[in-house]
């Protein structure tokens, strides 16, 4: 999760000068920080049986069985091939229209395959011959959360918790669906529970401290992405949020360490580039912050944020003419951010920091 993606926090600060502006951010939900169907695709001991137990057909092209055509398509799964698995899974359960087994795993590969709307057909089916699939209502409710439709998302994850009240999964899923239908307190206490659960969820950690950082408690937001981005040094993600909450907190020097960090496991990534160039002109390194926004521009001339940086930047070293020429730029692409900067230009009025 983003403290943009619940993924990274994307930051675009545009600051004002020399001067202290105020910041803003804006929570998203990243990959990295996702809903765990594919985690919770699990294999009861009928599942694991099948699974063993690959009757001689299964690699033909028309299995004879149910069992077969259930193996056949979790292993086309397995590939990636989920069309093919799709049809293989609906033959297993046509030929087995009592295993609720085989409706979990027809919805996983329908929702895999982008089919959310029979994603949810099979899992409900699932559920009807399983009543207490805890699992089922999980996958059911991260196609739910697909659909945006986080209240139906929250109710399926609370059935799965009530049947598996330890299901870290789900809790965790539930903290996602909160957080993402703005109810912030609420997903800072179910991902909370998760870590509980599952102290090692670092998922979990880096979300709760996405939430955190909503309620300005950025103390508690830095604590926890430095243990998430010590357990996986490798998130750029984590190292990106990192850098949020420790610039949030005034830390500059360190948040551009984060920034950094989070660059080098993903140099093209633009925001990252803006965010170091603002943490920069916090610091008073205008020429440093210069650098940084022409590298997010270079990359994408479209990003309107990075741009008015850049024109405040060159205000701060009283380089008028290159605060002019982004101007220009800014007209005709962004009527509000070019009004804004126009004021800064040719007014007296005082900009603040905005927000993508």
């Amino acid at each position: 999760m983003n403290c943009r993606r619940i993924g990274v926090l994307s930051m675009s600060l545009l600051m004002l000068g020399s001067q202290t502006a105020s910041a803003t951010q804006k929570i998203v939900v990243s990959p990295a920080a996702q809903v765990e169907e594919g985690a919770e695709l699990t294999f009861d001991s009928e599942g694991s049986v099948a699974r063993k137990k690959v009757s001689a057909d299964t690699n033909s092209e028309t299995p004879s069985d149910a069992q077969s055509w259930y193996v056949a398509g979790r292993r086309l799964t397995d590939e990636g091939r989920y069309a093919e698995a799709v049809a293989s899974l609906t033959e297993a359960a046509k030929m087995r229209p009592y295993s609720a087994l085989y409706f979990n795993d027809l919805g996983y590969a329908n929702s895999l395959l982008g089919d959310y709307e029979k994603a949810i057909v099979a899992y409900t089916s699932a559920i009807k011959l399983k009543p207490e699939y805890a699992i089922a209502y999980n996958n059911l409710g991260t196609t739910y959360l697909r659909l945006n439709d986080y209240r139906q998302a929250a109710a399926s994850f609370k059935s799965a918790l009530t049947i598996r009240p330890n299901y870290a999964n789900a809790s965790y899923n539930l903290g996602v669906a909160f957080y993402k239908d703005n109810q912030i307190e609420q997903a800072i206490n179910q991902f909370q529970v998760t870590i509980k659960l599952k102290p090692d969820h670092v998922d979990a950690m880096n979300n709760l401290a996405c939430a955190y950082l909503e309620q300005g408690n950025y103390g508690s937001a830095v604590e926890l992405l430095r243990k998430a981005a010590s357990q996986r040094p490798q998130s750029a993600t984590f190292q990106r949020n990192l850098g949020q909450a420790l610039h949030l907190a005034g830390s500059f020097d360190e948040a551009i360490e984060a920034f950094s960090a989070a660059l080098r496991l993903k140099p093209d990534d633009v925001e990252v580039l803006n965010n170091i160039g603002v943490a920069n002109n916090q610091l008073k390194k205008y020429k440093v912050a210069i650098q940084y926004y022409e590298r997010a521009l270079k990359l994408r001339p479209t990003y309107n944020e990075a741009r008015f940086n850049l024109a405040l930047a060159y205000l701060a070293l009283r380089n008028r003419a290159g605060a002019l020429e982004q101007y220009a730029l800014l007209m005709k692409s962004d009527a509000n951010l070019a009004k804004q900067l126009g004021e800064e230009l040719f007014g007296s009025k005082v900009l603040q920091a905005k927000s993508k």
